[in-house]
């Protein structure tokens, strides 16, 4: 896979000048890719968007999966996270997601993933990365997402689950209640103000999706 972006790392953003979860988060849950690879019942292409220090997609790597990671700051890797200096640049990568970026040589995605990810970005990116997700999925995959509706100052997008549902997502995806057992992260606790959902593209928005992301794209 490659990134071809002209925005490596979302240099301007909060998360990049005081970063929290890219120096702190680096999950690896063994029961969620166990859980991921019952739901589909083969090897499947994920791809984790605001994967912070990569070892989940080391993990899912080792488990056979073709399995990418996408963070929006280079702390990872100037931390020498394991998985990135394993991974760089060919299965973990550094791009802001708030900006256009194309995905080159890359599978269509079964599994995309975003884990309080979305709600970082600033409102008028969002509809790019919703439609942006879209392209890279399967007609038969799915998003797994959970939204913060934790007001923080890293959190420049807060707003009702309704509106997240029905004026964003509801665009081109149908939502879903987040029906697996587990997560990405199982330490999710009331305070992170968090709503789980699963989101499947509707088949009749393909020019719609293609149309958009040429304008939001176009130089």
């Amino acid at each position: 896979m490659i990134i071809q972006t002209k925005f490596p790392i979302c240099k301007d953003s909060l998360d990049y000048t005081e970063p929290i979860g890219a120096i702190n988060d680096d999950n690896s849950n063994e029961h969620y890719a166990n859980e991921i690879e019952e739901l589909f019942n083969r090897k499947v292409s994920y791809l984790a968007l605001g994967c912070a220090g990569g070892s989940f997609i080391d993990l899912l790597c080792a488990k056979g999966h073709d399995a990418y990671g996408i963070e929006g700051t280079d702390h990872p890797l100037k931390q020498n996270r394991a998985a990135w200096k394993k991974h760089y640049n060919t299965r973990l990568f550094t791009c802001d997601l708030s900006k256009p970026f194309k995905v080159i040589d890359a599978p269509k995605f079964d599994v995309i993933s975003n884990w309080e990810f979305m709600e970082h970005l600033p409102p008028e990116s969002l509809l790019y990365i919703t439609l942006k997700m879209y392209s890279l999925l399967s007609v038969d995959g799915c998003v797994l997402c959970g939204i913060s509706m934790q007001e923080t100052p890293h959190h420049t997008s807060i707003f009702p689950e309704k509106v997240w549902l029905e004026e964003l997502f509801g665009q081109v995806f149908h939502c879903f209640p987040y029906s697996l057992k587990h997560k990405y992260r199982e330490d999710y606790y009331p305070g992170h103000q968090s709503f789980f959902v699963i989101l499947k593209p509707k088949l009749d928005k393909v020019d719609f999706v293609n149309e958009s992301l040429k304008l939001l794209e176009k130089e």
